[in-house]
């Protein structure tokens, strides 16, 4: 039962999470219902410690990114209680709920990971059978069909194709997280299917039109060519181009089928980059506008350096500060909340020391599992939260999207970790050692 309570709670979040769509309390968004899921877990997760059928012992307090942890939240409460809006801060901004408590179902969807002993392939192929839902949901608002969106929703807010995310960067960021959970699945664990979610949930993700999640994936693809080349596994370098054919000719259909602007929006990305390293700050369009938020939020940053803002109430000090600055780019003010980078946005609402105990908490939840990647499971895991934290420098923490990397961090960071996997050593990791 201890085993089974754990996992179990891990199994809900990262499987069922990010399905659940539907109105909660009368608004129509896709933040809300998360956002409730998440907390009734959290509670049934809380009630099954206190009841003991889950061991504290799992949760390893005494662990280096337990102890960075509990600063970075006492860190991030100093900075809500002395904001402006505490009351803000704490529940979220009405648009996305993403306030400290929010921060709280993290914390403990975090030790979720941490509790849980040995995921199966249930647990991995909930996960992709998931993501393959979400992106069904996406391809068939493509082609112009929404059933259930029609039906459920009275009031329809979601124009764009974006599945269950309500935003084209959060699905982006949601897909890339979890392909290499298709790819392990497919290629490790020989289940072939998963070869058909992994293009289903590729082609969705290029439906998605999201630039960061792209440089995210890349990044992801080099680490597994760089891990493949060094084991001298052939497989994987076969591979690539037959998955390259399916991938550019579903690619090349969506173009033609639906008017996609694939590849358009990707050369943007090399565009913008090079507009923003000859004009750094200056660049104010470069990154759809988020070249100019990142000047005014680092603006920001420099005027309270030490406890921020407090959580979401970085739309308060851009009202305050650079109401006619927006006005003056855009044209209107539009309310910028979020730093429209994950990193960045810490320092502005809690500030830099806030960040430095972040960045260590990230740094020690993955450097016990980087001495294991010769694990394919932990390899995978590391390369979903590396992909993760590459976007992050282009988009924003939700709960639609941050619940899948607490947990992967979780899991990676336990101590010891695997701790059923260490008990057989696979043939890759022998032929590491000699």
């Amino acid at each position: 039962m201890q085993k089974s309570t754990a996992n179990l709670c891990a199994f809900l979040i990262a499987a069922i999470t990010p399905i659940v769509f539907f109105p909660c309390l009368g608004r129509n968004d896709s933040f809300t219902c998360k956002f409730f899921f998440m907390g009734l877990v959290t509670i049934f997760f809380l009630f099954m410690l206190i009841r003991e059928d889950i061991p504290g012992a799992r949760l390893g307090l005494d662990g280096t990114p337990v102890k960075c942890l509990a600063l970075y939240a006492l860190l991030v409460a100093v900075a809500l209680v002395l904001s402006e809006d505490p009351v803000m801060g704490f529940l979220g901004y009405t648009g996305r709920l993403d306030g400290y408590l929010t921060l709280l179902f993290y914390i403990a969807i975090f030790f979720m990971g941490r509790a849980c002993d040995d995921p199966s392939d249930l647990f991995f192929k909930g996960i992709a059978l998931a993501a393959a839902i979400v992106s069904i949901f996406v391809l068939a608002e493509t082609a112009g069909y929404r059933p259930y969106t029609s039906v459920v929703f009275k009031k329809i807010r979601f124009t764009a194709a974006t599945g269950t995310m309500g935003n084209r960067n959060f699905l982006g960021t949601y897909l890339a997280t979890t392909m290499p959970i298709h790819f392990y699945l497919a290629f490790y664990r020989k289940k072939y299917f998963y070869y058909a979610t992994l293009l289903v949930s590729a082609s969705a993700l290029a439906v998605a039109q999201a630039r960061g999640p792209w440089l995210g994936l890349s990044v992801g693809i080099l680490f597994y060519l760089v891990r493949f080349a060094k084991k001298h596994d052939r497989r994987f370098l076969f591979l690539i181009p037959v998955l390259g054919v399916f991938f550019f000719g579903a690619i090349v259909l969506m173009n033609r089928a639906f008017a996609i602007p694939f590849l358009t929006r990707f050369l943007s990305i090399f565009r913008d980059a090079k507009a923003f390293f000859l004009h750094g700050f200056d660049a104010t369009k470069a990154g759809s506008h988020r070249v100019f938020v990142w000047g005014k939020s680092w603006e920001l940053v420099r005027k309270s350096p030490l406890i921020g803002y407090g959580p979401e109430n970085m739309q308060l000090a851009m009202r305050q500060y650079f109401y006619d600055d927006v006005v003056a780019e855009i044209g209107r003010y539009l309310n910028y909340d979020k730093a429209h980078n994950e990193y960045l946005n810490i320092a502005v609402t809690s500030g830099l020391p806030s960040l430095a105990v972040y960045l260590a908490f990230v740094v020690s939840s993955m450097k016990d599992a980087a001495k294991k990647l010769a694990r394919p499971e932990i390899e995978t895991l590391l390369i979903a939260v590396v992909i993760y934290l590459v976007q992050a420098f282009f988009n924003i923490s939700v709960p639609n999207t941050a619940y899948i990397f607490w947990l992967f961090l979780g899991l990676l960071s336990r101590e010891g970790m695997p701790r059923a996997w260490d008990t057989e050593p696979c043939a890759d990791e022998e032929d590491e050692r000699t």
